[in-house]
Parts: C-alpha cells; structure tokens; sequence
C-alpha cells in the first residue's frame, strides 16, 4: 500500500457527500478558471502503452455527464520540468522519495483577492523507484489506475482515507495489481459534478425555456399533467409534493438534456402531502 502525495501547500477539506474538495488558505476552493487542462506527457521511464493508459485516466473524468470539465492530450514533451509554475501541465516519470507512488504538483493564484484559487499549473510525476505496468499486473503499478487518480486531484478532489471510501477513485492507497480506480465511484462523479457542474440550470420544464436552480421551483411551476426534468447532479434541499396536480419527472439527464441514463440525488427529503409526482424516466435517489 502507499499514500499520494499532494503539494503541502493545499488546504484539503472533506465535506459529508463522499468527496473532498481542495482550499486555498483563505478558505476558497481551487478550480480553474475554465473548465479544461491540456497536459504534454513524456513516457520516457515509463511501461510501454504509458501515453494511452494516460490518456484513457484523462478521459474518464471527461467523460462524465454531469459535467463539463474536459481534460485533453497536449502531445508528447521530453521535458522533465515537475513542480514548475511555467504554465505548462505536464505528465513524468522519474524518481520521488520513497513512499510516494506519484505526486501532483498543483499551484494556483493567490492575488488577486477576486482570482484567489484559480489554477494555473499541475505536473504530475509517477515514481520510477517502483514497477509500473499497463496490464494491472501483479507486483506493478498500474499506470491508468494510478494516473486516473492523480488526474482526480487535478481537478482539486482530495484524497479520502477512511474505509468506507476504499472502492472510490479518490482513495489516497493503491496496491500493486489494482486497477479499480479506472472506474469512477458516483461520490468521485459527484465530485467533480460539484466543481465543474454543466453550464445550464440543474432543472427545467419539458417543452418551455424555463430552467432552475433546485428542484423545488421546477415542480412548483410545472402545470398540471406536465412534465420537468433533471440533471444528474445532487440538488440539496428538500423536495415538497404538495399541490393538487399530477406532474411527471425525468430524471438523471446529462448537461444537453439528451441522455437521462443516470442519477439525480436530492440530499434531503421527499414529502408527499397532496397531489401526485410519477418518475417517467431516469433514477430520482435519496440519500
């Protein structure tokens, strides 16, 4: 087993929805301020297939609905510059002190007040003192595992210890042989749905312009027989059914409202007192 190493000068802070999310010292939480990152990678030192198994950890967290973050591959580099703020994401393999599988080197503005927690630059460098592989083969290092995790903390996710987060992409140990950080955890999705969520409203009403923050307007302004849609985010607040009409729900869309596949969470509760809210389609979640 072995822990991730983050630069010292991030402040890490868990919240009670299963992730955690990285703060300046002022208390404002770190993202960029648009939502992609292009990262060069040199694979010299690294397995065969490093760049693709790279590449793929990147496109894991691009690929989720619920968010518009992309990350993209900048090429190929043979430089070695990890943990320099030169404006340039870049991917390594070298030498780190032993204990540490891999780091990611992050820094961020600090002035002005206005711009405090916007990204700048992040390298992340996998340590050559263990064997790496991209088949999860025992007694080696995975380097999509491993690399979809560190790409994790690119968007500022924290590190998650305890044992109820050992399945999650975002536990802070990995073992050799272990390839279950490649698949996303939905406390992972909801992470990154929290920072980088889609650009339009969470919520709206089938066939209108009309688009909300919470759900609560959505149902309270959708008429009789009609029908509102979300997005598969998790909307805090409690959801009251309490009008006398008959309304329908899609639920678990994604940002374009083309796909509701997924999940929408109310953390909160669901209080029928009058009238009636059938799901047409999707997942409506309580937790």
């Amino acid at each position: 087993m072995c822990t991730i190493f983050i630069l010292a000068t991030l402040v890490w802070t868990a919240n009670i929805f299963g992730y955690g999310v990285c703060t300046t010292n002022g208390g404002k939480e770190i993202i960029w301020e648009t939502p992609d990152a292009a990262y060069l990678i040199n694979d010299s030192g690294g397995p065969s297939g490093s760049i693709t198994a790279i590449i793929e950890g990147m496109q894991t967290w691009t690929d989720v609905a619920t968010s518009d973050f992309i990350f993209s591959y900048g090429g190929t580099t043979t430089s070695t510059a990890h943990g320099i703020n030169d404006g340039n994401n870049i991917v390594t393999f070298g030498l780190l002190e032993v204990g540490t599988l891999a780091e990611n080197r992050f820094f961020y503005k600090t002035w002005p007040p206005s711009q405090e927690g916007e990204g700048l630059d992040s390298d992340i460098r996998f340590n050559t003192y263990y064997s790496w592989s991209t088949t999860g083969s025992p007694g080696t290092y995975d380097v999509q595992n491993v690399g979809t995790h560190e790409h994790g903390h690119s968007l500022c996710l924290a590190d998650l210890y305890t044992g109820a987060d050992s399945e999650k992409t975002m536990y802070g140990s990995a073992s050799s042989g272990e390839i279950k950080k490649q698949t996303l955890d939905q406390d992972d999705i909801d992470g990154i749905t929290y920072l980088y969520t889609c650009p339009n409203l969470k919520a709206s009403i089938e066939g209108t312009s009309s688009e909300y923050d919470v759900l609560q307007y959505a149902y309270d302004n959708t008429p009789d027989m009609g029908t509102f849609q979300s997005q598969a985010t998790v909307f805090v607040e409690n959801l009251f059914i309490d009008m006398d009409k008959t309304v329908y729900l899609k639920a678990g869309y994604d940002c374009s409202y083309s796909d509701n596949i997924l999940i929408s969470t109310i953390n909160g509760d669901l209080t029928i007192t009058e009238g009636t809210l059938t799901i047409l389609s999707g997942t409506l979640a309580l937790q």
